[in-house]
This record gives C-alpha cells, sequence and structure tokens, in this order.
C-alpha cells in the first residue's frame, strides 16, 4: 500500500505537469514511449500472436489520447487522467474499507463490490471540478461513463493476465507492477473520452 501511495504521489503531479506544461510534440513523444513500454510489457507475458489485437489496442488509444490533447487542450484531458486514476485510487479505498462481496473472483479476484462502487463516485465527483467548463449534468454523465470505462479496462487486462497466467506485466512501478498495470485503466478511458467529445 505505501508503494502505491509513493508512486500515485510522484505519477500524479508528473503526469499533471507533462499534460499542462508540456508542448505537443513533447506530449506525443511521451504518450508514444509509455505506449511502447506497455506494448513491450504485454508481448512479452505471454503468445505473442494472441496478443497482437491488444497491443494494436493499446497503440490505438495511445494516438487517441494524443489526438484528443491536441483538438481539446490541457485542461480536458487532465479529467481525462483524473477520472481514470481516481476510478483506481476510490476503487482500492472503498474496496479495501467497506467491500465484502467478490463479483468477479475469477477474473480480478482483490475487486470487491464497494471497489467497483468507488471506481465510478470518485471520477463523477471529479468531474465537478469541470462545471465550468461542460454544466453540472454534463460533468456527471461523463464522470460516470469513464468511470465505466476505466473499470472495463482494467478488468479487461485482469482478464489477460489470468489467461496469460502472470500477477503483474512488470515490475517497473513499485506497488503496481508494470507500466501497462498502471495505465490499464486509461486505455479505454482514452478513446471513450474521445467519442465523448466528438458527439458534444
Amino acid at each position: 500500500m505505501k508503494e502505491r501511495l509513493f508512486v500515485a504521489a510522484v505519477g500524479i503531479p508528473l503526469t499533471a505537469a507533462v499534460v499542462w506544461f508540456a508542448p505537443d510534440i513533447l506530449f506525443l513523444c511521451v504518450v508514444g514511449v509509455v505506449a511502447v513500454i506497455c506494448i513491450i510489457e504485454l508481448m512479452s507475458s505471454g503468445r505473442k500472436t494472441s496478443l497482437l489485437p491488444v497491443a494494436v489496442l493499446i497503440l490505438g488509444s495511445f494516438s487517441l489520447l494524443a489526438a484528443f490533447k491536441v483538438r481539446n487542450g490541457s485542461l480536458m484531458t487532465l479529467m481525462v487522467f483524473g477520472c481514470a486514476y481516481l476510478s483506481d485510487g476510490g476503487a482500492m479505498l472503498l474496496g479495501s474499507r467497506f467491500g465484502k462481496k467478490h463479483p468477479f473472483p475469477k477474473v480480478s479476484p482483490n475487486k470487491t463490490d464497494m471497489g467497483v462502487i468507488g471506481g465510478l463516485i470518485a471520477p463523477m465527483i471529479f468531474s465537478l471540478l469541470f462545471v465550468s467548463e461542460i454544466g453540472v449534468a454534463a460533468a456527471l454523465v461523463i464522470g460516470l461513463i469513464l468511470g465505466v470505462a476505466a473499470e472495463a479496462g482494467d478488468l479487461f487486462f485482469s482478464f489477460i493476465k489470468r489467461k496469460i497466467g502472470i500477477k503483474d506485466y512488470g515490475n517497473i512501478l513499485p506497488g503496481h507492477g508494470g507500466m501497462l498495470d498502471r495505465f490499464d485503466s486509461v486505455i479505454l478511458v482514452a478513446p471513450m473520452a474521445y467519442l465523448i467529445w466528438l458527439i458534444m
């Protein structure tokens, strides 16, 4: 737990700084490096042929994330990252304290019922910080949708780990595992956010 909190204490401000201050080309480079590391971790962990579609998903997702920042700016990109990160954080905090039932025992044995709820509530609350930009109703709806996407991403990549027979994708981040273990929720949040803003 302490290692996870330390990584979060460093990683969240670092992410915010890159999103807010980095020019688009530098943000693209950083996102590209993260995507490559995630793909390497994935392909090193199991059968390369069967995992190729997932690698394409990762690359496409991070490409949309870079395009999202160019199209919608730093503030909305912070919202996307915040919803993904806080979905993970809300799930962990609420689930570890109050969770009793395990709704996905074969896919994600540690995820609890209250963890699922926490993973939805936290991004909705965070989205309210952006009401001046998108309004209260839109903020709550978007927060909920991105929370669902974040949890779906977490479950999807947990399912792959169970199929491959590994605990983590790597060990680059103490308490988290690999880079893919940290960004698994972002991978479905990014395309969902891009789609929402296209519709809006």
